[in-house]
């Protein structure tokens, strides 16, 4: 894989962008915004999210695959919805993205997100 230009997993919806995290507000709806992978020698097979309490883990939503839409930007996104979030979690959650070839696999994971109650 060549992930030279890849930027981390971005996400759209509500937040309050903070100094080296984002706050989720109360939602169970997050949209993933990437770059899309690039490989010389094979073609992209497939994509897959996961949400977890640390990058690379699915440990509150597991990896599932997914279709990426293209956006008029050129950045691909996907749509998340019916998360279980819990809105007292004190701690981060990370979305991580992978993208599959026949024989490698890349990943890309956002920086942390925190959910914030309306409290």
């Amino acid at each position: 894989f060549d992930a030279s230009g890849i930027s981390t997993v971005g996400v759209t919806g509500g937040y309050l962008a903070g100094e080296s995290a984002r706050c989720l507000l109360e939602t169970d709806v997050v949209t993933i915004l990437f770059e899309a992978f690039k490989d010389s020698e094979s073609e992209i097979e497939r994509y897959m999210v996961a949400v977890g309490s640390f990058p690379n883990s699915g440990d509150i939503l597991p990896y599932i695959a997914f279709v990426p839409e293209t956006t008029e930007t050129g950045l691909l996104s996907h749509t998340l919805s019916s998360l279980p979030l819990d809105v007292t979690l004190q701690n981060a959650i990370f979305v991580s993205v992978l993208a599959y070839t026949s024989s490698l696999y890349a990943f890309l994971t956002s920086e942390p997100l925190f959910v914030k109650s309306s409290d």
